[in-house]
């Protein structure tokens, strides 16, 4: 074998394999989309819209989040499966994982803000096991929005205190939320709201106590009343 060979041959061997560029570093965004109302969309959010690969969107915020979007996104139905059935936490959280691992700027959007009934810890907990980057983004609450738009204060100098409660869960403290005179966001209450007002006045509330109920709050068709318990037969009828 002469040098030269033998030296080419040295080369070759001691030459580094390419192996291809590492592939990137997925990120995810869990977003708040606000209380259905464009304009109360956050500058970050409509920042990592503009940017994200993929957004998994729920159908409340489906249209609005969506203006803000490129052309070549991805957009993934977060709240329903393909059989049309809600999807469980973890079947979110899957679906946002598997896209990040993909190395890609994926968007999470949920509905008002995303710690306050959102289940964004679920998802969030999934991402921090997979050691996935993870950011959440506040959004505006319609717990406070709503109220705010109708003039509403929810606390005052003389009342500081309040509480948010979800009557669509199966158990209700009605006794503690009867006591005392904190203002009450109940979620959830316009179809029962009858049956709502008589757990109330039955455990201690007044039936003067001024009441407001807001159906589809910050949409095209939201409808708005207010009245009082003592009226709550008729009312419950009106906002039907």
């Amino acid at each position: 074998m002469s040098p030269t060979t033998n030296k080419q041959t040295l080369e070759s061997v001691s030459r580094p394999v390419a192996h291809g560029k590492p592939k990137p570093a997925g990120t995810v965004a869990f977003v708040g989309a606000g209380p259905g109302d464009p304009g109360l969309l956050t500058v970050r959010a409509v920042q990592l819209l503009a940017e994200a690969d993929v957004v998994v969107v729920d159908y409340l915020t489906r249209d609005l989040v969506l203006a803000h979007c490129g052309p070549e996104v991805e957009v993934v139905d977060g709240a329903l499966g393909e059989d049309g059935q809600p999807l469980a936490h973890a079947t979110r959280a899957k679906l946002v994982t598997s896209a990040a691992k993909a190395g890609k700027r994926v968007v999470r959007v949920l509905d008002g803000d995303p710690v306050l009934y959102g289940g964004v810890s679920e998802e969030a907990a999934a991402c921090a096991k997979a050691r996935i980057p993870f950011e959440i983004v506040p959004g505006i609450s319609s717990v406070t929005a709503v109220p705010a738009y109708a003039g509403i204060p929810l606390t005052t100098a003389k009342a500081r205190e309040l509480r948010v409660v979800n009557v669509s869960e199966s158990e209700i403290d009605w006794p503690s939320l009867g006591a005392g005179d904190a203002t009450l966001v109940l979620l959830g209450a316009v179809g029962s709201i009858d049956e709502v007002v008589r757990q109330l006045i039955a455990a201690g509330r007044k039936p003067g106590t001024p009441v407001a109920v807001t159906r589809a709050a910050m949409r095209p068709r939201s409808t708005f009343a207010v009245s009082n318990f003592s009226s709550s037969e008729r009312f419950a009828k009106r906002q039907r």
